[in-house]
């Protein structure tokens, strides 16, 4: 018997008997990976949808101004900061997919530059056009020194991030108390 055949029948082997296991642990190994790809696609889909950004905006000098912000997850996990100087407007930028439907995001003009807020666009127009408007108060009035503006989190992400995580989990443990059985 050759190597080839050797490891081909093994291989075989293997693939009939991890097929006879799973088939004899009934459906539960298959209600298992439901449940994890539930809970997959419903952090995916946070981790996406429930990014925000906070504002925190010093005025250094006259008409010079700067930001930093801070990524968030849900509102409260940090995901990073970063820091933008020199801000002299801020605008929301349209962004128009192939379907014809618009996304937005706010952009900061600089002097080095047009600096987006985020990296990704939505389709909420009206907190971003909220989020220019403070911005632009905040450049054209003198008196104000600090501009503090933290994005609220849609309430159905919340809903969201636990119905699919409760439910992704909830069926791994059941399923799980059927499979070790």
């Amino acid at each position: 018997m050759t190597f080839r055949s050797y490891y081909w029948k093994t291989m075989k082997k293997s693939i009939e008997d991890t097929l006879t296991w799973i088939a004899s642990h009934d459906a539960s190994f298959f209600q298992i990976l439901i449940g994890w790809l539930i809970v997959m696609v419903g952090l995916v889909i946070t981790v996406y949808f429930g990014r925000s950004a906070d504002l925190h905006c010093v005025r250094t000098e006259v008409k010079l101004i700067r930001c930093d912000i801070t990524q968030k997850l849900l509102g409260f996990q940090s995901l990073g900061a970063r820091r933008v100087n020199h801000i002299q407007a801020a605008e929301v930028e349209e962004h128009i997919g192939s379907d014809g439907d618009s996304t937005y995001r706010v952009i900061f003009l600089t002097a080095n530059g047009r600096v987006g807020l985020t990296s990704y666009t939505s389709s909420d127009y009206t907190p971003k056009a909220d989020l220019v408007d403070q911005v632009t108060t905040f450049i054209d009035s003198n008196q104000q020194s600090i501009l503090d503006v933290q994005a609220k989190i849609a309430w159905w992400l919340w809903l969201f991030f636990f119905g699919f995580t409760g439910l992704g989990v909830g069926m791994i443990l059941v399923s799980l108390k059927k499979y070790l059985r």
